[in-house]
């Protein structure tokens, strides 16, 4: 049992981590993105992009804050952020950050789908 708590304590870290860094790429994305649309005269739709772009950073670090508290509806939360994020990955334009923040949302929903007996013990 002691092995299992260390175990679910360590994955929760690396989750965590790569919430935390996935956040910090979408917002040097929506930074790039605001800099580069309005450097070309694209004033509304930039600052939509950028907007939408910091939301999904904050969803990543709301996801990465509440999902040591190990309550269910942040797990669920998680896993819909995730899901969310790999889906709209594929309907732009496909770089190698979009491969890196891709690999990431899938190692993260990896850990937490084998962590899903952790959330699901106590009702």
């Amino acid at each position: 049992m002691k092995r299992d708590r260390y175990y679910v304590g360590a994955k929760v870290k690396v989750a965590r981590a790569l919430f935390f860094a996935n956040a910090l790429i979408w917002v040097g994305f929506a930074i790039y993105i605001f800099m580069e649309m309005t450097s070309l005269g694209n004033g509304l739709p930039a600052y939509l992009v950028s907007f939408f772009m910091l939301a999904n950073a904050g969803a990543m670090l709301g996801s990465g804050i509440m999902i040591a508290k190990r309550m269910r509806w942040a797990y669920f939360f998680g896993i819909a952020v995730l899901a969310l994020n790999i889906l709209l990955t594929f309907t732009d334009q496909f770089g190698v950050y979009d491969f890196i923040t891709l690999l990431a949302d899938i190692v993260i929903l990896m850990i937490l789908v084998s962590m899903s007996r952790t959330y699901f013990i106590n009702p």
